[in-house]
């Protein structure tokens, strides 16, 4: 390998010119005689260490002066020059200006980097076809879930009306049980518990389309006074129902025990899995020792499963649903009897009632919400305000 040269003919570095290379090649003179301890000007003895640093300092610094000196005069900034976010297709020039970068022909700009994020699937028009698409359950196939099917397809006008009423409450099931990530075969539970009917009642005392019994629904906060009975209340009640779900999915592990859980009851099937523990058996829904309402809970809301994602293939004509919201809530901000605020709205008292079955002695607390269709708002507001105006002009009497 060949050394370098020292000395005063050292080779000069690129990019200095006039001034700047004549001192830095008269310094490196000087540093090379005394490197050697010989010169006329510094005798033998005279030169030592420290002497050597603080020339090797001195040099130093007039170089950095001199290359500032000489550089290029001031100027303004490009916006480019600043930010280089403005400048991605740019790139920099020996001064470190930024300058257009030419591109070869047949090629093209470089792209931004982007951070690869999974897109989101487009909205849909129809309701159903959004319900399909959650569909994240075990599949059943069992002679339950297929005797089930018949069941709903000799019955074709049972079944539409069913998902005729689901029509007013579904749109909003099913946008909580997306936001909880949950399958969405659970906004068909309703259709299995109640048929979508909010005044059902069964014989152990359950009510409301998720059919809470009165423990239960005291568990998780939904009140029942002779004012209102919040186990029909649409939305109070879909929120404890999904609660008390991912309560029994996370004990259970499995969506099909947590169903059995739900119809039948949390320690109940807890221990039925126990059991079949003990005795070396598979811990599944088709291998537990189930009561038959229970064993026919899960193949129920299969079947209904089975038919929402093909109707036709069972004879049966679903009811358009579009995918948009069908009530919103109002607050009244006054006392008003569920007859008036129905006149209001121009519903009849059953319609109201759909969208409000929690008023159980007709009245409308104060500070209470209610449920009205979208296309009913404009005309609600218009009577509340009417009806605030009367009720004034009375008072100033």
């Amino acid at each position: 390998m060949t050394r370098p040269r020292e000395g005063p003919g050292a080779a000069v570095e690129p990019g200095l010119t006039g001034p700047a290379i004549g001192l830095r090649i008269h310094l490196a003179g000087v540093l090379h005689v005394s490197e050697r301890r010989q010169s006329w000007f510094f005798p033998r003895a005279a030169v030592n260490p420290s002497t050597h640093r603080f020339l090797l300092v001195f040099a130093l610094a007039l170089l950095g002066g001199c290359e500032t000196v000489f550089d290029i005069p001031s100027r303004a900034l490009r916006p480019a020059e600043i930010d280089e976010t403005l400048s991605w297709w740019r790139l920099p020039d020996r001064s470190g200006r930024f300058e257009p970068r030419v591109i070869p022909p047949g090629e093209s700009a470089p792209a931004p980097s982007i951070e690869s994020r999974p897109l989101a699937p487009p909205p849909v028009a129809d309701l159903y076809q959004r319900l399909r698409r959650g569909f994240a359950m075990p599949e059943l196939n069992t002679a339950r879930v297929r005797y089930r099917q018949n069941w709903y397809a000799q019955r074709p006008e049972l079944t539409r009306r069913i998902f005729e009423r689901s029509s007013l409450y579904l749109y909003h099931i099913l946008e909580e049980v997306e936001k909880r990530q949950m399958p969405t075969e659970i906004a068909l539970i309703p259709f299995v518990e109640s048929g979508f009917n909010p005044q059902a009642t069964s014989e152990a005392g359950a009510a409301g389309i998720w059919q809470f019994i009165p423990v239960t629904a005291a568990k998780y906060n939904l009140r029942h006074n002779a004012a209102k009975d919040e186990r029909r209340d649409i939305l109070a009640s879909t929120d404890a129902a999904l609660d008390y779900l991912e309560s029994l999915h996370r004990t259970f592990g499995d969506w099909h025990l947590a169903l059995a859980a739900y119809n039948w009851g949390e320690i109940s099937v807890g221990r039925a899995v126990e059991r079949n523990r003990a005795l070396g058996r598979l811990v599944t829904f088709e291998h537990l020792s189930l009561p038959e309402e229970t064993r026919d809970y899960v193949p129920k809301l299969q079947a209904i499963k089975n038919i929402v994602r093909d109707p036709g293939a069972f004879g049966i004509e679903m009811p358009p649903l579009a995918n948009r919201p069908y009530f919103a809530m109002v607050a009244p901000g006054v006392r008003l009897e569920v007859a008036e605020a129905a006149r209001m709205a121009d519903m009849t008292l059953q319609e109201f009632l759909a969208l409000n079955p929690s008023f159980g002695n007709r009245m409308i607390p104060r500070g209470a919400r209610i449920a009205l269709p979208l296309d009913r708002v404009a005309a609600f507001e218009a009577g509340l305000e009417e009806y605030k105006r009367r009720r004034s002009a009375a008072r100033s009497r």
